[in-house]
């Protein structure tokens, strides 16, 4: 910024010194370190909510350590560990210098009652500051309790009966409970042998079932015919949502400015490759090509 300060260009130049000015002041160390401390702790729970074997055992156990990191959270180390930053390199501003003069409302809004407003702060101290980074750290804690409630923990913990990873893999209670949950009945029987028929599969195999999608793949329809519907039924239920968010992000990198004028087959039969790279490495590329072969004349442009 000091190099751009010294830049030919008026509005680089300007632009250069009112950052450098911002960067130099206890105001923007003490957000520095705020939102790192909450971007790390954030990062973690994301990270493991978003891995593909992640049970609904692991996926409770990381909301509910966010929302108590939230509700303890330690301004107070924060603002002392940030102004120790700000002394040891020398920043004794507080925040820019602004113009002192009043911000009036326009006359047709006189009869108004402004209730929040957006843009500058009034954080004109330390304390101001901690309490604007509490009402924001109030407000994420309000958003992650409203969207991650207790009660709807009950079908994650019932769902996690159905994953091989999770410590109450096929207890008999819980795989009652939860096909009830979906309208049909599973009986002990039937589970008793699933559980000895995987135990002799992994033996033969020497493979373990990491996925509910491993279960599902060795489950005979005509054998296990409660089971085979409880996990056709319980793939459905997605544990989180980060799947579709990484199709939408594909989309995006497959649908550029360029590439505009794509029709809609095309884009989802792309975003289709894409999102299912796994499946479409392995497919036999003389077969695709043999089918491609014999379907009609086509005319190129």
């Amino acid at each position: 910024l000091a190099i751009f300060e010294t830049d030919r260009d008026a509005e680089t130049r300007l632009s250069a010194a009112s950052l450098l000015k911002t960067l130099q002041t206890k105001k923007f160390v003490v957000l520095l370190v705020f939102f790192a401390q909450l971007y790390d702790r954030t990062d973690f729970c994301t990270k493991g909510l978003q891995k593909i074997n992640s049970s609904a055992d692991t996926n409770i156990l990381l909301i509910e350590d966010l929302k108590e990191y939230l509700a303890n959270f330690d301004f107070n180390k924060v603002v002392e560990y940030a102004l120790k930053l700000a002394e040891k390199y020398q920043i004794e501003k507080f925040d820019v210098s602004t113009s002192s003069r009043a911000r009036c409302l326009p006359k047709k809004m006189n009869s108004s009652v402004i209730m929040t407003s957006i843009g500058q702060n009034n954080a004109n101290s330390v304390e101001d500051l901690q309490n604007l980074l509490r009402r924001t750290v109030g407000h994420i804690h309000d958003e992650i309790n409203a969207r991650f409630d207790k009660n709807q923990y009950e079908i994650f913990k019932l769902v996690s009966a159905c994953v091989p990873s999770s410590q109450s893999f096929l207890e008999d209670s819980l795989v009652q409970e939860v096909s009830s949950a979906f309208g049909f009945k599973i009986k002990t029987a039937e589970l008793d042998v699933f559980r000895g028929y995987i135990r002799r599969h992994q033996k033969s195999t020497n493979a373990n079932l990491e996925s509910l999608f491993d279960v599902f793949d060795i489950i005979d329809e005509n054998v296990f015919p409660g089971l085979y519907q409880l996990y056709q039924t319980v793939i459905t239920v997605p544990q989180t949502s980060c799947k579709v968010e990484r199709l939408f992000s594909s989309v995006k990198r497959i649908k550029t400015r360029l590439r505009s004028k794509m029709t809609t087959l095309r884009l989802s039969s792309l975003s289709l490759l894409s999102f299912e790279k796994d499946l479409s490495k392995n497919l036999d590329k003389e077969q695709v090509l043999h089918v491609f072969k014999n379907m009609k004349n086509r005319r190129l442009l």
